[in-house]
């Protein structure tokens, strides 16, 4: 096979059609009226060129302030990869407000003081950072914020402590990919061979070994300026109180205009194809038996920039089976998967076709059909269809924005690069059928000069990355497109969180919450004893994954089908990206989550009810979850021992990942209907579930619901475990991790059984360890970019008390010698009243984030009474506020005494 590009140009007069056809959609402008409803959006632009959306979201009590900022990794100096990145680390290193300089530690307890949650995050086109406060502290919060993008230090001094950090953080990001998956899985790195998207948005070892101090500040002063900014300020207060919170960010000084960024069409590769480099050498290019997946991409019009909701409501129709590809998506051994990447000066939109097992056709015939079918997707959706993808699209954007923090980290590169209304991409407003098919036309017209894909088979031997490998693959032109033929009453007493809690003749238990006019519901199912509950580690986390796939009453999709016609939200497994997202990680409970319009609670009940009773799986569904978790099994390969294995056993339920490891037994269709067993024995056995429904729905209403679907069943009282004891001295491997691993875990833990009168304090002194340890080994030294401490409730009411600190295996020493003095000096030093005050308003911080949605407090509440008193879950937010420096000290040496930890190392 030759190293030879084919180009394909469409014609001119394919061209000119199209731009007649283009012409005729409008594009709506934002625009700012004198009078203006305080409860309504706000959208403008300030004279410094700032763009700006003000949006009320009334009951929070919190309000996030956001700014995209045009500095990406694509907008990186030649040779300086990762200086975005390495940017966004030094912000929050040290700035000047009000006079006062103050270093990372200061920027952080400022932010903390405030009950700030403040992040970051760097992206091909941008970096996005936000802060999200209770209202009253919204405007301090913002002009610590607006002080971070304009008056930042940047010292010498931090400069080189933040590149000890990324490096760490690259180490990281290492070691988390070399075990993401199965060493099936194919790499598709090579698709963006030669083009700014082929690098790390967090940069590379050697060209952040290379970096200055200088060339960051010059690329900030450049890139940092308000005409490169989108700000959105949203929450709990009306027009004129969020006005007042952008006044710092308002006022700061214009900059020179960006330049605009070149077109992406110009980058090589576009009308060709290639077969990955690891394919084209297994078994001399014959296609295996083991699947691949075909990953395209195809560049839009740079004028469909301005209808970003339009674009992903195409998408979504195109993954459908009711588009052009869903003589794909509904294949019994396929899997379609259809994303949009929103990009200046043009968006992405991202199609993979991945199989597992015998692929029926070569790549050629694939490609040949695809863009066929893209071309047939010109007409666009129906008017039915338009309509149920936008209500679907509304449902989803409104439950997920109810966490405000979400709209940043969801929707923060559609603000950065949107060329209509801000307000479009989080509110879209109605269009008709015939304007989205408008787009269409505009979109898929003659693809095939606009589009670049790879083939990439699964098994195929990887001995060193595509990117690298691609630098001199065969690029092919892709093949003509093909032509086709033409072608469905409840005992309650007083619970947690002003609830109502009972239990069910069958053993199950009921917490409800009234929220008198909430507009969503959350629900949350927690099923007690997970990996006790299994034979094979993983069984439950597979389950799971199947449960949102089909029921006995419901074919392959209907049941999503159902489920996103009343606007519910369904999650059986956890988005790791979110912060707060974190509610899957324990071996004590599984769970199924759900959240929507209040009116669809009923509806949401019912299908709950049919998931857990009738669940069914089809092979088509079966492919897709047990891929998913196998990577996930895949991406809890380990070296050494854990510190849970030491303390509790490495054979011990207690310490099983979610998902299994790698060394466990593989899982069959079999063994999966064992552990699901027949309602309402089995699994989800109704003594063993806990129900937790928040709404504005009466609770003798929602007792009546859960009582028609899931009241039944014989008499049992609810039951936990009993779990096996845990080892006095825990059997481990003493083996220590390669020192070629990327990195390492370093990891310290107990267990205490706690007075009742020392809780609180507790809490409060493991978080003043996490705060120390990320005071001196992160800040201080930059030995570490993940690293903490925490509490973990055990079954027998015991607590474990558990450190860790991700370093590269060279750091070892050093931030072993750094803990062992925070447990000396922690048990010395009377905490003062300003450090106590300020550790409060980071729990309180916490709380009110897992709080913000309903589904969130659902879930607080079901484990709340999951667990019950004497649990870490179980100590208010008042008890913290009343410990003591003296309290503080005491637990600490009684708990956190140095010379009681036990320590482990593992790697990835």
């Amino acid at each position: 096979m030759k190293n030879k590009r084919h180009s394909i140009t469409p014609s001119f007069v394919s061209f000119l059609i199209l731009a007649l056809l283009f012409g005729g959609l409008s594009f709506p402008a934002a625009a700012v009226t004198p009078e203006v409803d305080p409860a309504e959006p706000l959208e403008f632009t300030t004279e410094s060129g700032m763009r700006v959306l003000l949006l009320p979201r009334a009951g929070s009590g919190m309000v996030v302030t956001a700014v995209t900022v045009e500095a990406g990794s694509q907008d990186e100096p030649e040779g300086r990869a990762g200086l975005s990145h390495y940017l966004e680390h030094l912000l929050f290193d040290g700035l000047t407000i009000d006079g006062k300089t103050l270093d990372e530690r200061g920027v952080t307890e400022a932010f903390e003081n405030l009950a700030a949650y403040v992040n970051a995050f760097t992206r091909p086109q941008s970096t996005i950072y936000f802060v999200l406060t209770p209202k009253e502290e919204a405007l301090a919060a913002t002009r610590l914020l607006a002080a971070m993008l304009s008056k930042s230090t940047l010292t010498e001094e931090a400069f080189e402590k933040e590149r000890k950090v990324i490096l760490e953080e690259l180490a990281r990001e290492q070691a988390l990919s070399s075990h993401q998956g199965d060493d099936s899985d194919p790499d598709l790195s090579a698709l963006w061979s030669g083009t700014p998207f082929a690098e790390n948005a967090s940069g590379n070892e050697e060209e952040v070994k290379q970096a200055t101090r200088d060339e960051a500040e010059r690329y900030w002063r450049t890139r940092y300026v308000p005409s490169g900014m989108r700000v959105l300020i949203a929450g709990d207060l009306e027009i004129d109180g969020l006005r007042a919170v952008l006044a710092p960010l308002a006022e700061l000084r214009a900059g020179d205009p960006l330049p605009e960024r070149p077109d992406s069409l110009s980058w090589p590769g576009w009308g060709q194809w290639m077969e990955s480099p690891s394919s084209q050498n297994a078994d001399d290019g014959e296609s295996g038996d083991e699947g691949g997946v075909l990953a395209l991409a195809l560049a839009l019009p740079k004028e469909a920039s301005a209808f970003s909701a339009r674009v992903d409501l195409l998408a979504r129709w195109l993954e459908s089976e009711k588009s052009p590809l869903g003589r794909w998506a509904s294949r019994v051994d396929a899997r379609l998967a259809v994303a949009v990447s929103h990009q200046d000066p043009r968006a992405f939109m991202h199609i993979n076709l991945s199989f597992v097992g015998e692929v029926p056709k070569t790549p050629e015939e694939m490609l040949s059909e695809i863009l066929a079918a893209i071309g047939e997707a010109r007409r666009g959706p129906d008017e039915h269809a338009a309509r149920s993808l936008q209500d679907e699209m509304r449902a989803e954007k409104a439950v997920a924005s109810q966490r405000l923090h979400y709209i940043a980290v969801l929707e923060g590169e559609r603000m950065a690069a949107t060329a209509g209304p801000l307000l479009d991409v989080l509110q879209p407003a109605p269009v008709a059928g015939s304007e989205i098919s408008a787009l269409a036309e505009r979109c898929f017209a003659d693809p095939a000069p606009r589009l670049r894909a790879i083939w990439a088979e699964r098994g195929a031997p990887q001995d060193e990355p595509s990117s690298e490998v691609a630098k001199t693959a065969p690029w092919k032109a892709l093949p003509k497109a093909a032509v086709f033929d033409e072608a469905p009453e409840l005992p309650s007493r007083a619970g947690p969180f002003a609830s109502e809690v009972g239990t069910f003749d069958n053993g199950l238990t009921l917490a409800v919450a009234h929220e008198a006019g909430s507009p969503t519901f959350g629900l949350h199912l927690l099923v007690a004893d997970r990996a006790l509950r299994e034979k094979t580690a993983g069984a439950a986390d597979l389950l799971h994954r199947l449960l949102g796939e089909k029921t006995a009453l419901s074919d392959d999709d209907g049941l999503a089908r159902r489920l996103a016609r009343a606007g519910i939200t369904l999650k059986t497994a956890d988005v790791p990206g979110i912060p707060y997202d974190d509610y899957y990680n324990s071996p004590e409970y599984s769970y199924v989550r759900m959240e929507g319009p209040a009116g669809s609670l009923e509806t949401a009940v019912v299908l709950l009810a049919e998931m857990i009773r009738t669940a069914e799986w089809s092979e088509t569904s079966w492919k897709h979850a047990y891929d998913s978790w196998k990577k996930a099994r895949g991406a809890a390969k380990r070296q050494g021992s854990s510190i849970s294995d030491r303390l509790i056993g490495a054979e011990h339920p207690l310490t099983r990942s979610v998902a299994g490891s790698p060394d466990d037994p593989d899982l069959e269709p079999n063994d999966i209907r064992d552990l699901l067993g027949a309602w309402p024995d089995g699994y989800f056995d109704p003594s063993r579930l806990v129900l937790s429904i928040v709404s504005p729905l009466p609770a003798a209403h929602v007792r009546d619901i859960v009582s028609d679907t899931l009241g039944e069943g014989p008499p049992r009282a609810p039951r936990r475990g009993p779990w096996p004891p845990r080892s006095e001295k825990a059997a481990a491997t003493d083996e220590t991790p390669s020192e070629e691993a990327a990195q390492w875990s370093l990891q310290w833990g107990k267990i205490v059984t706690v007075a009742e009168e020392d809780r609180a304090a507790l809490l409060v002194a493991v978080s003043s360890l996490s705060d120390r340890m990320v005071a001196l080994i992160r800040e201080k030294e930059g030995l570490s970019y993940s690293l903490g401490a925490n509490v973990r409730s055990l079954p027998d009411g015991s607590w474990l008390i558990a450190a860790g600190v991700g370093t590269r295996p060279q750091n070892r020493a050093r931030v072993e010698e750094i803990f062992e003095q925070i447990l000396v000096r922690g048990a010395e030093d009377l905490p003062d009243a300003a450090s106590l005050q300020r550790l409060h308003a980071r729990a309180r911080r916490s709380i009110l984030m897992k709080r913000l949605s309903a589904q969130g407090r659902a879930f607080q509440l079901g484990l709340a009474v999951y667990r019950g008193p004497g649990s870490s879950v179980s100590v208010s937010l008042k008890d913290r506020a009343a410990v003591t420096p003296e309290a503080v000290q005491r637990a600490w040496k009684r708990y956190l005494a140095s010379g009681t930890f036990e320590a482990a190392v593992t790697a990835r």
